[in-house]
Order: structure tokens, then sequence, then C-alpha cells
């Protein structure tokens, strides 16, 4: 074994345990994770890409294509999945690894890479049932193959259909991998051959936008062209498709305005001060520090990227800020989970950073004194390291605590638990047929089998009440998981009193059965 391959190897070696230790068999609840779970079971079971039967038209195909052998096999067999995100996400790890060391170098990549693996929100992410995992995969391994197709000396050859597969592969399994489509299209169009050899960069461009764009529009198309009917009713959020959700001023109220361009300024600076701070919250294992900290640390981000496009730029130098603008124009927000697949870029332009600031001394200090190549080797892996050690070391507490959590007995708080107890209780004491309503309906359809609808998020109970009545509820369940129950559904059930039963209850969780919607 060639002495290079042993750091990266004995850094995996320490990476990979302390991910295992996040592997249990319980599910840890989200809206998307549920969905994302019955849709995968609905395509093994023959049932097509629907979800409670109607045909789904929002998440992207793939990952829950990923899930359907463990639900066609083994059912919900939560362990089996969080194994494979767990999986997933420590080969996104390495093949951001692989990429950096072909940018920046071997002792940069390392650094990334352990700052990467210690990072809170992808160590976080990897004990949820989601997406995000899979698609850093792809989308590294999209990158690092992109690389090789842009040294290619023709257009149609193995790396170009393996980056093109890869490409689509991640777009079809979150949509945001629109973003690693254009940064291929624009890297290879500008870089991806010699200065005079447009005719090659071209072709290799218009290779990969075209086997993108096809696939792409044909999915756009299908989704297009579902009826009404066979789609989930509009007026819900989880009915709610991505171009709607984009477009309007605010996704939450089905009667949102379409947003104008003073909205989208506004939309802009919100977000670019919301995402300065998780930024912050990454590099910093959220230690605090405020305002302030975050301005530095997103100039640090920002100065490092100008840094690498001035000097010689990579496909990092496209897909970055294509992905982040993609997420400064988006409505909606998530916490550091929408970060999570960039997040080795983050930590690279920082330290390229550092590396603009050793080579601006050395070239003061080099006017005074002469430095060998090895003292200056010898003083950036120094100072590499040592900031390598300070950054992994703010993330330390936040990543135990996960660890921790993910060990804890009870495994739920108790108001989940208690949520958890009503869904169970409907299973076990309704029909098939049962037609539920609740907060969190993919939580109550994926536990319980029943079909389950949230409601309107309006302020008039009468329509609440009219939606009930129409979509032929048969139970409702109140819970404070979200304050949108407290604040949509529980005033309808005050004004309704005569119209509702309560059935059973645990905690602050109740369920009602609907008597009465006259």
């Amino acid at each position: 074994m060639k002495a290079r391959k042993i750091p990266p190897l004995i850094l995996m070696a320490l990476i990979v345990p302390a991910y295992l230790l996040l592997i249990n068999g319980h599910w840890k609840p989200t809206w998307d994770s549920a969905i994302y779970i019955t849709v995968s079971r609905a395509l093994a079971t023959g049932h097509g890409y629907t979800y409670m039967g109607y045909s789904h038209t929002k998440y992207p195909f793939m990952f829950p294509l990923l899930l359907a052998p463990i639900t066609g096999l083994f059912g919900y067999n939560f362990l089996l999945m969080r194994i494979l995100i767990v999986l997933m996400g420590l080969g996104g790890i390495w093949f951001a690894f692989l990429l950096i060391r072909e940018m920046a170098g071997m002792w940069i990549a390392l650094a990334v890479m352990a700052l990467t693996a210690a990072s809170y929100p992808l160590m976080f992410e990897a004990t949820r049932v989601l997406s995000d995992l899979p698609y850093m995969f792809f989308s590294m391994l999209a990158l690092i193959f992109v690389r090789r197709y842009v040294r290619e000396g023709d257009i149609l050859n193995r790396s170009g259909v393996i980056a093109s597969t890869l490409i689509l592969t991640s777009y079809f399994t979150r949509g945001v991998g629109i973003s690693l489509a254009a940064a291929a299209f624009l890297y290879l169009l500008l870089e991806g051959g010699a200065k005079r050899d447009f005719r090659l960069k071209a072709g290799k461009a218009a290779f990969l936008g075209i086997t993108f764009f096809i696939p792409a529009l044909l999915w756009a198309i299908r989704n297009q062209t579902i009826s009404p009917e066979k789609r989930l009713p509009p007026i819900l959020r989880e009915g709610l498709g991505y171009g709607r959700e984009l477009i309007l001023i605010n996704p939450s109220d089905p009667y949102s305005e379409t947003i104008g361009f003073g909205d989208l300024i506004a939309r802009l600076r919100r977000n670019v001060a919301y995402y300065e701070g998780l930024i912050s919250n990454i590099v910093s294992g959220r230690t605090g520090g405020g305002a302030l900290l975050a301005h530095i640390i997103s100039a640090a981000v920002l100065i490092g990227l100008i840094y690498c496009l001035m000097r010689r730029r990579t496909i990092a130098e496209y897909y970055f800020p294509l992905y982040m603008l993609v997420y400064l124009a988006w409505p909606s927000w998530q916490g550091e989970r929408f970060l999570v697949p960039v997040i080795p870029f983050i930590f690279y332009y920082i330290l390229k950073v550092g590396e603009l600031i050793l080579l601006s001394i050395e070239s003061l200090v080099r006017l005074k004194i002469p430095i060998g190549r090895r003292a200056r080797s010898l003083m950036g892996g120094s100072l590499l390291f040592i900031s390598v050690v300070f950054l992994v070391g703010l993330n330390r507490n936040s990543d135990l605590s996960i660890i921790r959590a993910e060990h804890a007995k009870p495994y739920y708080s108790k108001v989940v638990s208690d949520f958890l107890d009503v869904i169970d209780w409907i299973k076990v004491n309704t029909t098939p047929e049962t037609i539920v309503i609740s907060d969190r309906p993919s939580w109550v359809y994926l536990l319980s089998d029943r079909k389950t609808f949230s409601f309107p998020w309006v302020s008039n109970p009468d329509e609440v009440v009219r939606f009930i009545r129409r979509i032929g509820a048969d139970y409702v369940i109140v819970n404070p998981i979200s304050s949108v129950t407290r604040r949509y559904l529980v005033p309808t059930i005050k004004r309704y009193r005569e119209g509702f039963e309560e059935v059973y209850r645990k905690g602050e969780s109740v369920v009602y059965k609907v008597i009465s919607m006259r």
C-alpha cells in the first residue's frame, strides 16, 4: 500500500465507529421521512409512485426507490433504513475527500474530511431517514466524474456517461440537483478543454445538458399532466408542489399571493441573514458569537470562494454558489439540513482563506528572512492541524449529545411518545377504511396505515369544517407537536363542540370521533 493512502484510511477508521454508534432500530419522526418511506412501500408492492393512493408529484423518486428493497422485503424495518443512511453518509464524506484531494491536495482534503465528519448537522442527519445524505453521496461522486470528463479529449466516453448518470441520479434524489446540472454545464462549456477548442467544450456541455434536460422534462410533464382528482387536495400543505411553493409569498397560506420583485428581494435578505447564522453554527459548533461572528465566518467563506475563482476555477466554484442561490431564493427554512450536502465546501473555502493568509505572510517574511520549502510546509501543516483540532473540538459537545440521544431510554420525548401512542390507538381501534385528520399526517399514515390528511391552515373554522366534511373524516387527532393544531384545528373543535366526541387521550394528544358536521 502506498504511504499516501494510509492517512485517509486511518482517519476514516476513526470516523466509521462514531457513525456506527448512531444506528438503532427507532424511527426519528419527520414529515418528509414518513412520506419517503410510505411511497417506497407503494413502489415495492406494485402500487406505483403513489402516496395514500394519490399520484405523488412532489418528491423525486430516487430515494423512495433506494428504500423500496427494504420496505418490499422487510417492511418498515427502520434499522436497515438507518444503516443505509449512515453508509451513504460515510460514502459522501469519503467522496468529498477524494474530490478535494484532486482540487487542493492531500492535507487540505484530510482537514475537510475531519471537519465534515465532525460537523454536528451531518451527524444529526445520519440519524434520520431523509434524502440529504443520499444526495450528498451521489452529488460528490458526480462532481468527481465531471472533473474527469473535463480532462477527456472526446465528447462521448465513459467518464461523461457516468457523470451524466450521476447528475440525473442526484437530481431525482433532491430537486436542488438542478444546481449540480447547471454547474456541470457551465464548467464544461467554460473549462472543458483547451482555450481554442470551443467545439469540444460545447459538445461536452451539450451532451450533459441534453442527457439531463430530456429526463427532467419528461418527469415534469408527468407531474403536470396528472389529473386533479388523482392528487392530494391542493388546499393542504402536503398538496403543494415545489414550483408553486417557490412562487408564493407564504407557502403555508393556501390563499397566498404570488411573489413579486419586492417580495423576492425581501426573501433574499431574510435568507442571507438566516443562512449566515447557520453557516456560523456549523463552523463554530453552535458556540455562539452572534451576528458579528456570523458575518466574519460568512465573509471568510466568500473570500475563499473568490480566491479560488481568481486562482484556479474548479467545478466546486460553479456548484457551491448555484446550490446556495437555490436556497437563498427558497421560502421554507429547515435549519442546517439544507446545508449538509455542501458542508465540505464551507470548510474548504475557510481553509483556503487560511492558505491565502499564510501565502501573504510568507511573501512578506521572505523579503527579510529566507525560508526553506520544508520549513514552509512544516509551518503550514502545523497551523492546519491546530485549526482542525480546534474546530473539531467546538463540535465535540454537540456530537456527543447526538450520540447519547440515540441511546437514550426512553428514546422519544413525552410529547412525541404520547402522539405515537394515540396513533397506535387509531391502528388498533379503527378499520382500514378509516380517514383521519391530524397535523403530521404522514406520521399517522406510516404507523397506522390509515389514510390521514392535514387540515387547511386557515383561521376560519368554517372552512376547516367544510374540508373535514368533504374529505369524509372519521377521526381528528389534536397533538401539540407544532403550533398549527393550536392555531387552526383547536378553534374549530371548540366552535363545533357537538361535532366531535373525545374517545381517547394520552397527555396532550387527543383523539376525537367525528359525529356530526352540521
